[in-house]
C-alpha cells in the first residue's frame, strides 16, 4: 500500500513521495488493463457471434455459387474483426503511461509521412491531398504516435470528402504554439455530434464506416503529449477542421512560403 505521511519525520517526505509515485503506476495500468479487456470483449462479441453463424451456414450451404457467397462474407467478417483488433492494440498502446520525456521531432517530417502514408486512400477515393503551409520547429512525442495521431484524423477527413473533393493541411503558430488543422470539403457534422465524436467506438450515423477507434486514439496520443484536439465545422459550412495545438518546446521557425500547396 501507499506509504501515508502521518507519523512520518519531515525529512523522509520526499522518499514517501516517490515511493508513493512509483507504487502508483501498476494501479492505473491495472485500470487500463481491464478497461482495454472491457472494451475489446465489448466490441469482439458482435463479429465473434456472425462468423459462428455463417459457419453453420455454411455447413449446409450447397456447392458452388451459394458457398462461395457465404466463404465471401466470412472473409469479410475476419478482415473487419482483424481491424477492430487492431485498432484495440493501437488504443491500449496509445492509453500506456509515458515513463520518459518523449524525444523532439520536426513536425513537418512528421506530418509528410502521414501524408505518404495514406496517399493510396486519397487517389483511390479522388481526393485532393495536400500541404498548404509549411514550418519548421520541433514538437515532442515519439514519431509513431505522431504519425498516427496525424494520420488518423486524415483517414477521417478522406473517408467523409466525396470524390473530387480536397483535403488540405497547414501548419502555422498561435501564440507561440505550433497549430497544425486539417480541413476537408465533407459533410461536416451535426453540432449534437461534437462533443462526442472522440467517445470511444461512437459513430454519429447507424452503419457508419470504421470502428469508432480512430479519434478516440487521437484524443489519447494527444493527452500522452499534452496537445489539445478539437473538431469544428468550417464557417462556411464547407466541411471539417480538425485542430491540433501543441505544447510549445521553443521558438519556432516559420519556414519560407512555399508558392501554394505543396502536392505529394
Amino acid at each position: 500500500a501507499a506509504l501515508s505521511r502521518r507519523c512520518r519525520p519531515a525529512a523522509v517526505l520526499p522518499l514517501v513521495g516517490g515511493v508513493n509515485h512509483l507504487l502508483a503506476p501498476p494501479h492505473d495500468l491495472l485500470e487500463l488493463r481491464q478497461r482495454f479487456v472491457s472494451d475489446a470483449a465489448h466490441q469482439l462479441r458482435t463479429p465473434v457471434t456472425a462468423l459462428m453463424l455463417q459457419m453453420e451456414n455454411l455447413k449446409h450451404a450447397g456447392p458452388g455459387a451459394e458457398r462461395a457467397a457465404w466463404l465471401a462474407e466470412m472473409e469479410r467478417g475476419l478482415r473487419r474483426m482483424s481491424g477492430l483488433l487492431a485498432q484495440l492494440l493501437k488504443l491500449a498502446r496509445a492509453d500506456a503511461p509515458v515513463a520518459t520525456v518523449p524525444p523532439l521531432q520536426p513536425i513537418g517530417e512528421v506530418v509528410r509521412e502521414a501524408i505518404a502514408d495514406l496517399l493510396p486512400v486519397a487517389g483511390e477515393r479522388q481526393v485532393d491531398l495536400g500541404l498548404v503551409a509549411d514550418l519548421v520547429a520541433e514538437i515532442r512525442g515519439e514519431r509513431s504516435d505522431l504519425v498516427m495521431m496525424i494520420g488518423n484524423l486524415l483517414d477521417n477527413a478522406l473517408r467523409h470528402t466525396p470524390a473530387g473533393g480536397q483535403v488540405d493541411l497547414a501548419l502555422g503558430v498561435v501564440d507561440d504554439q505550433i497549430v497544425l488543422e486539417i480541413a476537408d470539403t465533407g459533410p461536416g457534422l451535426p453540432e449534437a455530434a461534437l462533443p462526442l465524436v472522440f467517445d470511444r467506438f461512437y459513430r454519429h450515423a447507424p452503419g457508419a464506416e470504421g470502428t469508432g477507434l480512430g479519434l478516440a486514439i487521437v484524443r489519447s496520443i494527444a493527452q500522452r503529449i499534452g496537445a489539445t484536439v478539437t473538431l469544428a465545422n468550417r464557417p462556411d459550412r464547407s466541411g471539417l477542421l480538425a485542430r491540433v495545438v501543441f505544447p510549445s518546446v521553443g521558438a519556432p521557425a516559420v519556414s519560407p512560403p512555399t508558392g501554394g500547396t505543396v502536392h505529394f
